[in-house]
């Protein structure tokens, strides 16, 4: 089985689609080398919460990037007078909703998928993905309900 980007599999959760369904609508399967001086994963392309954002905005879905503590400073470029803002109430604004919750660590990105009271890790579920034709399974269905209507013709009464 292959294994999917983090992000892409925490995307693909939220929309209900299959990762690759999601990989072709983005464009590129994030497998490019862009940095080859590394030897991990940070040397790929991998993707952008722009181009997922473009994905969920064409469902009419808003994917918002909120940040867990906030970066202050007087000047743009004056990395040592930077003071991180606690900000108490990022877990009160996503309490309830569903989104993709990502960060870096030991400069390693990674994202997992947060519904509504939880974390879910890429390879904690293995959701299995299906396109259904629902013309199909309709159909079925009428010829199920039929079969089980010309089964119960006889109904027994208890008088």
């Amino acid at each position: 089985m292959e294994q999917y980007n983090c992000l892409i599999v925490a995307a693909a959760r939220l929309l209900k689609v299959h990762p690759t369904k999601l990989i072709k609508e983005i464009g590129h399967d994030g497998k490019e080398i862009f940095w080859p001086e590394y030897d991990d994963i940070r040397k790929y392309r991998a993707y952008t919460l722009t181009e997922l954002q473009q994905c969920f905005i064409r469902r009419k879905m808003l994917l918002a990037d909120i940040e867990l503590n906030s970066l202050y400073t007087p000047e743009p470029n004056a990395y040592t007078k930077i003071k991180v803002i606690k900000n108490e109430y990022f877990w009160v604004t996503i309490a309830g909703k569903k989104g993709i919750l990502y960060g870096f660590h030991k400069n390693v990105g990674h994202a997992a998928t947060w519904d509504r009271d939880r974390i879910i890790q890429p390879k904690e579920e293995n959701l299995i993905f299906k396109d259904i034709d629902l013309f199909n399974l309709r159909s079925e269905r009428k010829k199920w309900e039929k079969e089980q209507k010309e089964e119960r013709r006889f109904i027994q009464s208890t008088r």
